[in-house]
């Protein structure tokens, strides 16, 4: 398993080359191998593209990537290798990330926000009021000596997964617990078009931390507050149809505090970024007539990344 990667090494050049120096026409005469000097394995080029969800276009920039995972896969040690850099990230983890098995790693998730309440669903047949994630009467908030380390793991794991040539390599390699539950994948991670199952999975009472990754339509910023506040709208690509009717899962994620507004803020100066992936526990969620409404919330810099 591999990561996009943006040099490789020519064997007929007998140097690194960078993304400029290749193209689709000179790709195979360059021989082009990975560029950590302990792995080699055969890679290829891909060029820029573009990829469409629903009104939005994206400009894909173009990487290099493994040939095949299969035949010819990264070396274990290898710095591009999905394995090879999970290793690097247990080795800091404090233990919340470990290798069980070849290949495999053991993420024990952890409670880390100290802002969340119950609420009592209230239902009219055309609107639910914001609800809370729901927390396990025995849930306890991470010790402050363990939790700069875990929001490290988190922050590096949602940086590998949007490197990742294909969307379940990470999936493959991680088992998450939930104390001694077991938690798949695809309850823990929810991209653009997985929005109608997370909100399903927080009606029906989630209480494990979730990621929800999509594509910025819009950055809000309120300075008028106190406590200044972030708020970034993604696209609506997960709609479902249910018994005759459309539901339209939407997603706006809250960015709280004057760091985070700061943060932001200088980002997106360079730009408005094109993706977000985000680490919570404290989600409000609530339907308006067709609307399924998700609102992550997020109070640390290591709860988020941002790319494009």
């Amino acid at each position: 398993m591999g990561k996009k990667i943006k040099k490789a090494y020519s064997v007929k050049l007998n140097r690194i080359v960078s993304l400029d120096d290749v193209n689709t026409k000179n790709r195979e005469e360059l021989e082009l191998k990975c560029p950590y000097e302990g792995c080699r394995t055969s890679i290829t080029y891909t060029e820029e593209h573009i990829r469409t969800y629903g009104e939005k276009s994206v400009i894909i920039p173009a990487y290099f990537r493994l040939i095949s995972e299969n035949s010819s896969p990264h070396s274990a040690d290898c710095i591009y290798s999905t394995i090879g850099e999970l290793f690097s990230i247990a080795k800091k983890s404090m233990g919340m990330l470990e290798s069980i098995e070849d290949n495999l790693f053991e993420f024990r998730l952890q409670v880390i926000s100290e802002h969340r309440q119950n609420k009592k669903n209230a239902k009219t047949s055309y609107i639910q009021e914001p609800s809370v994630q729901n927390v396990p009467i025995n849930s306890k908030i991470i010790e402050s000596g363990t939790k700069s380390a875990y929001l490290s793991t988190i922050k590096k794991i949602l940086e590998l997964k949007s490197k990742m040539e294909e969307d379940n390599q990470l999936e493959k390699a991680l088992v998450l617990k939930n104390g001694a539950k077991t938690i798949n994948w695809n309850n823990f991670y929810f991209d653009k078009h997985d929005y109608y199952e997370c909100y399903s999975l927080l009606e029906n009472g989630a209480e494990h931390p979730i990621c929800i990754e999509g594509i910025i339509k819009k950055i809000n910023f309120f300075p008028e507050y106190g406590s200044r506040r972030v708020s970034i709208e993604l696209y609506r690509l997960s709609n479902r149809k249910i018994n005759g009717k459309t539901l339209v899962p939407s997603v706006f994620i809250n960015f709280h505090g004057n760091n985070l507004y700061k943060k932001i803020r200088e980002i997106s100066n360079g730009g408005t970024p094109i993706k977000v992936a985000v680490y919570s526990d404290n989600i409000n969620y609530y339907s308006k007539g067709f609307y399924l409404n998700i609102n992550p919330n997020v109070y640390n810099e290591k709860q988020m990344h941002f790319w494009n």
